[in-house]
């Protein structure tokens, strides 16, 4: 297999630019002394491997690419003054090179002049890697194709990333088809809100573990719910395949607005004689949790 050349280099950064908001950023220039914010698109050669960083708002992907395999990782991005911190939310590649694991946080110190971003490490692991090398920002979107990428939602904004959490609780259960490749239609009960239909759209593998993200959408009679998740399935004793994940509720109709930015997770059980089945549903994390926090944390 040919080694990636500066062609590929550029496919890639199209795929993690994700157009405008990093374009605008890259267009951009710090001056000297002034903290500002990281966001941009970056890259960085080190060991063999190419490294691609993208900084959106409260959202980051990473990219760690060779001509054997490919790893990514992505979550949520918050910055006070020179110090980031990156939390994990969603990884993928070969497990002997992974780039970062789910909850996994990365902390960092970063100083940037002209187009060149040093990064040094406040915490271990990942942190010290890509604190190896300087990052050059990158401009060039206009490139096509596409090579080693995180899921196309990595950088896009659910919108409720800056919401303060109500505190409301959400419970809904119920017994749910799969009816195509990618979609689950579910009926059951939301406590407090009573009968519902909830549906799940995405790919769900039913494997010994996998990860993947989802989105889905509550119906009841007071209004809709749309969210996400990142899903994982476990294989279990007992022909059992487990599912559990965290999610969010990332818009509302205007009855259910106390209900936004509001955090939980997609959990059930298929059994193996019944594949396309799956009895489970929505649920909100303990309010008290919720309350203390200022703004929701970026979970899918």
């Amino acid at each position: 297999m040919r080694r990636p050349g500066f062609a590929d280099l550029r496919r890639l950064v199209v795929v993690l630019a994700l157009t405008s908001p990093l374009a605008a950023c890259a267009a951009g220039e710090d001056k000297p002394g002034q903290p500002g914010r990281p966001d941009g698109v970056y890259r960085m050669a080190s060991g063999g491997k190419v490294w691609m960083l993208a900084l959106s708002g409260r959202r980051f992907a990473v990219t760690r690419w060779d001509r054997r395999d490919c790893t990514w990782a992505y979550g949520g991005l918050t910055t006070k003054g020179e110090q980031v911190e990156l939390r994990v939310v969603d990884a993928a590649g070969p497990a002997a090179t992974a780039v970062a694991e789910p909850t996994d946080v990365i902390r960092l110190r970063w100083s940037r002049y002209r187009d060149v971003m040093e990064l040094h490490a406040l915490s271990a692991g990942t942190a010290a890697i890509v604190a190896g090398a300087p990052w050059r920002r990158v401009a060039d979107t206009r490139a096509s194709g596409r090579q080693c990428h995180p899921p196309a939602a990595a950088l896009t904004p659910t919108g409720v990333e800056n919401l303060r959490p109500t505190g409301a609780t959400l419970s809904f259960s119920g017994d749910f088809v799969r009816t195509g490749p990618t979609h689950w239609d579910g009926r059951g009960t939301a406590k407090d809100l009573g009968p519902g239909r909830m549906s799940i759209d995405g790919r769900v593998v039913l494997g010994h573990l996998t990860r993947s993200r989802v989105t889905f959408t509550l119906r009841v009679s007071r209004g809709i719910l749309h969210g996400c998740s990142i899903t994982t399935i476990w294989r279990r004793p007992r022909g059992r395949y487990v599912w559990d994940g965290p999610g969010q509720i990332t818009a509302t109709s205007s009855r259910l607005r106390r209900y936004l930015a509001l955090s939980g997770g997609i959990g059930g059980v298929t059994f193996t004689y019944a594949r396309d089945r799956m009895h489970g549903g929505f649920g909100s994390y303990p309010g008290p949790h919720v309350r203390r926090r200022s703004r929701p944390d970026v979970v899918c």
